[in-house]
């Protein structure tokens, strides 16, 4: 790049940042008269509200000025949106330059890359392409050379002629350099290299070949998004989703985009992605509220991560741990699936009164005929339907003759209540008449799923003890939480919940947490949805608890399509090699980025170590340090008898804070740290030494007061120890 060149850059800067300031100017009248607009509207609908309304027309008035209100308040909302965007492109108004040449006319197009879209009003001229659009993707994709993009018109070929990278921060040209210069790696390494907040990022200026392809994934169906920890998992799942919201602009919004997801700390820590990329938040969604929702009110239920914490304390041998890894199998699942395929509909008359609208016989027979091509919950549901509209049909055809049978009942009536009684009984009869349906067919959830896993059980060694176990669970109505999610399914199978139909696209992080139950739930509670789902099966370190392979969930979920992002962009090159060497060695590809080798501390408690090393100031330049412990029970003990400044999180609904923050393992799963100090005294499962490793971004300090683990040991030359 010579000078001229370089001139041009900083003068094409200035401009930009001039045409901004002028826009944003401009929003900033357009808001402060939105405002007023706003409020205008507003005392005239009040004021026609201090008369009485006397007819229809003075309603139809009062619903124009509503209309009206809300229109404005539209345009507000999307001033308001631009404005965002504005300010955020005066500070840093694109990363990317790209000039490509179509072989179709020879046009040399200039394409700077930014996080959104800023264009002349007047003829639409484009400044700064955003980086969701079709001819962005290039900037991701290519290298200087042939190169191709899909184009509203069909795919438009030519060759990039130049690609180059910038870092602008608050409107000040910081570095540009073409990016076949070998300084790419370098800036990708210092970009890595930079301290993380209490907040997850986002990487449009870093985003790698292998994520491009997924976030810009718009095949049909669901979407498995396989990777290794530091892979990027979770900021290609959001990115994909403002992907989308994107490029289905027209028929899409936030309110048809959900997250689900295992805790609130989790929900803080991705709270601002989507907003930064210029989208309204989508909803965030804990799956143990899904639940809640679903079962009936008078159960209570233990929630997931207590149930982890047993989990982890508990014995090999112990019977809960074995009951917990029964009710979440695939096997379970499916044997549920194979009891109801075969189910056999008993039906009742569907009666009014003496009149028979519909016999038992040719209503069973109506049921196993669509049996035949149909699951039973569209069968259970369509049979449910037959009967309410049979029912309230032929109340509305013979409504005058049921009138003249209550005014000639016993009953006594006032004139005005003739209306009311025939509601009732119109209501009672389709009551009736589907709570017959669940007696006759066994459909309360509690008896049929005791008399489920009792079939189940029926040749298990220790059949019995759990169906003991059970039943006394389900008796206190205070349920383990494995029950609770049986139950749920089954709640959501007979049709005792509501589906969301507006949710278009679900995201599910942490899938491998999640077991066999709770992907059949979501499948239920969600069914219009397309599903993005992000697992690592390396992370599934609860035993009993969650999936262990790939196969496993992807078997969950026939017809999908699914992407491997195997490179991890997380930590250094020395913690990688640790984490990849506990997990079988080579399994893992990474971004070689410099670091300290991870330190081993075995000379004294874990409390007296964590103390030695904030007092001696190594950890000084870090944001954000984990102190990662096996339970919440350990990480309480830890943070009292270290007597440190730092904030325990052990509840889920938690907030994450920056600083020294002392938390389980279970509440880590997504979240990254500058420093991770590691307490390993009771740690073995290589998996969960994986896990605990790869939340450091740049330090690592494992404490094992008790002895190194074997896992650790085989990894000799890969950390060294330290005596403080």
């Amino acid at each position: 790049m010579d000078e001229n060149e370089r001139k041009a850059e900083y003068q094409y800067l200035d401009e930009i940042r001039t045409l901004l300031k002028n826009r944003i100017a401009e929003l900033e009248r357009k808001v402060s008269g939105h405002e007023s607009d706003i409020e205008e509207s507003g005392y005239k609908m009040w004021d026609e509200l201090t008369h009485v309304i006397r007819d229809f027309d003075d309603v139809a008035s009062l619903t124009l000025y509503d209309a009206d209100i809300a229109r404005q308040d539209d345009d507000y909302r999307s001033t308001l949106l631009e404005l965002r965007n504005m300010l955020s492109l005066y500070r840093i108004p694109y990363f990317g330059r790209l000039d490509f040449v179509s072989d179709r006319d020879g046009y040399r197009e200039r394409v700077y890359v930014g996080a959104h879209s800023f264009f002349d009003r007047k003829t639409f001229e484009p400044y700064i392409y955003d980086w969701r659009t079709p001819i962005a993707s290039m900037f991701y994709d290519c290298n200087v050379g042939p190169a191709q993009f899909q184009s509203p018109d069909g795919i438009e070929r030519g060759k990039v002629v130049l690609k180059r990278r910038f870092k602008i921060r608050d409107g000040q040209m910081q570095l540009m350099y073409d990016a076949d210069s070998s300084l790419h790696d370098d800036m990708l390494g210092e970009a890595l290299s930079e301290n993380t907040q209490a907040r997850l990022k986002v990487i449009i200026e870093s985003i790698q070949q292998e994520q491009n392809r997924a976030i810009r994934d718009e095949a049909a169906g669901d979407f498995v998004i396989f990777g290794a920890a530091g892979s990027g998992k979770t900021s290609v799942g959001l990115h994909r989703f403002a992907y989308l919201l994107y490029r289905n602009r027209e028929r899409l919004s936030s309110k048809n985009f959900e997250i689900v997801s295992r805790n609130g700390v989790f929900a803080s820590y991705i709270a601002d992605i989507l907003p930064e990329l210029g989208e309204e938040d989508a909803r965030c969604t804990l799956f143990d509220d899904i639940i809640n929702r679903i079962l009936p009110q008078e159960y209570r239920f233990e929630e997931y991560y207590p149930q982890t914490e047993y989990i982890l304390s508990a014995p090999d041998g112990d019977l809960r741990r074995q009951a917990i890894a029964l009710k979440g199998s695939s096997a379970f699942l499916q044997f549920i699936r194979s009891y109801f395929e075969n189910f056999t509909f008993h039906m009742p008359d569907i009666a009014f009164g003496d009149a028979v609208l519909c016999s038992a016989q040719d209503f069973d027979r109506r049921c196993a005929d669509m049996k035949r091509e149909r699951p039973f919950d569209v069968v259970l549901a369509h049979a449910r339907d037959y009967a309410r509209t049979l029912l309230e049909d032929y109340c509305d055809l013979h409504k005058k003759e049921i009138l003249n049978q209550i005014w000639h009942s016993d009953g006594e009536f006032f004139e005005d209540e003739y209306e009311e009684e025939f509601i009732r009984r119109r209501r009672d009869s389709v009551q009736n008449t589907l709570a017959e349906i669940d007696a006759r067919n066994g459909l309360s959830i509690v008896p049929l799923y005791k008399t489920i896993l009792a079939r189940y059980c029926e040749n298990l060694p220790n059949g019995p003890e759990i169906l003991a176990q059970t039943a006394a669970a389900l008796e206190s109505k205070n349920l383990p939480y494995e029950d609770a999610v049986c139950l749920s399914y089954l709640a959501v199978l007979l049709g005792q919940f509501e589906p969301n139909l507006m949710v278009r696209q679900l995201l599910i992080d942490e899938a491998q947490d999640y077991n066999a139950f709770q992907h059949a739930i979501l499948k239920k509670v969600y069914p219009h949805a397309a599903f993005t789902i992000l697992a690592d099966p390396r992370q599934s370190v609860f035993p009993g608890l969650g999936l262990k392979t790939e196969e496993e969930l992807l078997a969950l979920y026939p017809g999908c399509h699914s992407t491997s992002l195997e490179r991890s962009y997380r930590s250094t090159g020395p913690i990688c090699a640790l984490a990849s060497a506990l997990i079988g060695g080579s399994l893992i590809d990474y971004f070689d980025r410099e670091g300290a080798l991870p330190q081993v501390l075995t000379a004294s408690p874990a409390a007296e170590a964590l103390r030695a090393l904030l007092a001696g100031g190594e950890l000084s330049g870090c944001q954000t340090i984990g102190v990662i412990c096996s339970t919440a029970a350990r990480a309480r003990a830890l943070y009292e008898a270290a007597d440190v400044s730092g904030t325990l999180l052990t509840i889920p609904d938690q907030e994450l804070k920056p600083g020294l923050v002392f938390l389980p393992a279970a509440l880590s799963k997504g979240l990254e740290f500058d420093a991770v100090l590691a307490d390993c005294s009771d740690i073995h499962d290589p998996n969960m030494l994986y896990l605990l490793c790869t939340r450091a971004l740049h330090k690592l300090y494992l404490f094992c007061e008790n002895g190194v683990p074997e896992a650790l040991e085989s990894a000799q030359g890969l950390w060294k120890k330290r005596e403080i």
